[in-house]
């Protein structure tokens, strides 16, 4: 395709270019080059219907090259937009097909929490009605409260004890330094013998 629209392209820039070189050539022509008898066939009707015939075939040549090269720029751009179009189209169906895979986790996530939800009901309703059935079945008679016990020193001792976090840790002391000779001469340093 492009080797062909260059072509094309060379050819009708050349027949524009030659167009008003060869009318200049045909009036030279038909002034200086005619045989003397036959100039005034030449100059009378007859050779403006052989010019107005060139003229036209020229023109329709020239157009022809003209229309074939935005043909092919028409077809270059068509293909251009059905390759948009298909990425686009291409595209829009990846997206379908996204949202129709999000679509359907949500209903299967759905469907799963419904399930749980009814599960558990039933696991509720099963749950209430063997307690009743205990209740019926054994009825127990209410107990008075009792006062709240006093705990003995011994007992409050024996559960602080018990937990690791509430056992309580002597404070570290710290331990003196050794008093040395020297730190307590503070002298000068001891001499070299000789």
């Amino acid at each position: 395709m492009g080797a062909m629209k260059t072509a094309l392209d060379v050819t009708l820039s050349i027949c524009k270019n030659m167009r008003p070189v060869v009318a200049t050539a045909w009036q030279y022509a038909k002034v200086e080059m005619v045989p003397p008898m036959t100039s005034h066939m030449f100059q009378g009707s007859l050779g403006k219907s052989i010019e107005t015939t060139v003229g036209g075939a020229t023109d329709k040549f020239i157009g022809g090259l003209e229309q074939k090269l935005k043909d092919i720029e028409a077809a270059r751009i068509n293909a251009i937009k059905q390759k948009e179009a298909a990425l686009k189209a291409a595209a829009e169906k990846i997206k379908a097909a996204a949202l129709k895979k999000a679509e359907e986790e949500k209903r299967l996530e759905a469907a799963k929490a419904n399930a749980a939800a009814k599960q558990a009901k039933e696991a509720k309703e099963a749950k209430e009605a063997k307690g009743a059935k205990q209740a019926k079945e054994a009825p127990q008679p209410a107990k008075k409260s009792d006062p709240p016990k006093k705990e003995t020193k011994s007992e409050v001792k024996a559960k602080k004890g018990t937990t690791k976090s509430q056992k309580r840790v002597p404070p570290k002391t710290k331990k003196k330094a050794k008093r040395t000779r020297r730190k307590v001469k503070r002298g000068s340093p001891p001499k070299a013998k000789k």
